[in-house]
């Protein structure tokens, strides 16, 4: 994401529900249909969710301001594209006067030219909208981001083109208001989409993931468990990233989180996963910021592109870990239904059938015990049986009598 400041001439956004490894069980929320106004009867609270939406908006865009390496204008940490993006995903189209709003007064108060600020209100809101609309007409997408097609769509499509359409509507902005020339257009265009880009991937799946179920029943799965591991991954990357410890070989241990990533993700699902990602790309930013930890180099930008590609390593890997293994617990829970319906189908259809002997007409219980007709009768009905012959019974047995005597 890039601001331009007058003067400046910079070079430069959670149903069917899963056991297993999740956060909690995880539902199947489908996102807003993006071709119908979902615009709510009560505008009371719809302004409410304008106005509150465009202001953490701005605050999300002044830290990523705060994090600009050149001329104070250039940042390539934007998370306001991943509030973007989920905020349309979660509540539809009709939410782009907040994101246009939000996106103007952003760089409107960082004292840009008023022809840069129209082309961010503009650029900005049109990348969500295309975001979302990819996820949705491509992968069908679903909000806890428990399959395979949901990550893939997300990372392959959504991200990288909806980060270009904010590009190239800001850098035609910059260059419209006589800011950027045209030979530094690929390093602004670049430098503007890996901040986009960056921010849906760190921020959308975080918003997306903790919006399925309510948090009063989020925090009471596996809490002591989930509160150790955060423990534990805010003391290592404050130690590896924060610069808490300063040694020699600190950036040969930049991977150190992957395990507390890995068991986020075997025990708490996507959920976890990109809760740990995003503990781990707050405290990186900051350190790397701030001239600490592993991804400390000689200028803020080279840091910042070092740790661009580790944080997309880390971010892409988790989510595909995480739906991998939220599709094979699906399958899992989906064999074991149809096995029971089977096994209810077999027992229904073979309770008309009786195994008895051809010749002693002993019949075979449960226990695959023989037992005679009455004994197996009685012990269901509690029957008491009294002996006697049918009439045939009765003259054939006259007859082998009268051929006796």
């Amino acid at each position: 994401m890039i601001t331009a400041r007058k003067g400046a001439n910079p070079l430069a956004d959670s149903p069917d529900k899963t056991t297993g490894p999740e956060i909690l069980d995880s539902e199947t929320t489908p996102p807003p249909d993006l071709e119908q106004n979902t615009f709510p009867k009560n505008w009371p609270e719809e302004l409410l969710l304008q106005v509150v939406l465009a202001a953490f908006y701005v605050a999300a865009g002044q830290i990523g301001l705060a994090l600009a390496f050149y001329q104070e204008s250039v940042t390539l940490v934007w998370p306001t594209a991943g509030i973007g993006l989920a905020a349309v995903v979660l509540y539809g189209p009709r939410v782009w006067p907040a994101l246009a709003v939000g996106a103007f007064l952003t760089n409107f108060m960082e004292g840009s030219s008023l022809t840069f600020c129209l082309a961010t209100a503009v650029g900005n809101p049109l990348e969500s909208l295309t975001g979302a609309y990819l996820l949705k007409k491509a992968v069908d997408f679903r909000s806890e981001m428990g399959r395979l097609q949901d990550v893939l769509g997300f990372v392959v499509l959504a991200v990288p083109v909806s980060a270009g359409i904010s590009a190239t509507f800001g850098v035609m902005g910059l260059w419209v208001a006589e800011v950027l020339s045209v030979p530094n257009f690929p390093m602004a265009w670049w430098g503007w989409w890996l901040g986009d880009g960056m921010g849906m991937l760190i921020v959308t799946p975080l918003l997306l993931t903790w919006s399925v179920r309510p948090l009063w029943e989020i925090v009471s799965y596996r809490f002591f468990e989930a509160a150790l591991l955060t423990l534990l991954l805010l003391i290592t990357s404050s130690m590896v990233y924060g610069g808490l410890l300063d040694f020699p070989s600190v950036r040969a241990s930049s991977y150190t989180v992957f395990p507390f990533i890995i068991w986020a993700t075997l025990r708490f699902g996507p959920r976890g996963a990109v809760t740990t990602v995003f503990i781990v790309a707050s405290i990186s930013i900051w350190g790397t910021f701030m001239g600490r930890g592993a991804f400390a180099m000689e200028t803020l930008q080279w840091s910042l592109l070092s740790l661009h590609g580790f944080l997309a390593t880390i971010s892409v890997s988790a989510l595909l870990l995480a739906a991998t293994l939220s599709e094979r617990k699906n399958m899992l829970k989906e064999q074991a239904c149809l096995q029971e319906r089977l096994d209810k189908a077999l027992t229904k259809v073979l309770a008309g059938f009786l195994p008895i002997c051809a010749e002693c007409k002993s019949i075979r219980n449960e226990d695959d015990d023989w037992v005679s007709v009455e004994h197996y009768v009685s012990d269901r009905t509690g029957a008491q049986f009294t002996h006697g012959l049918c009439p045939p019974c009765a003259e054939a047995f006259l007859a082998d009598l009268d051929g006796l005597s």
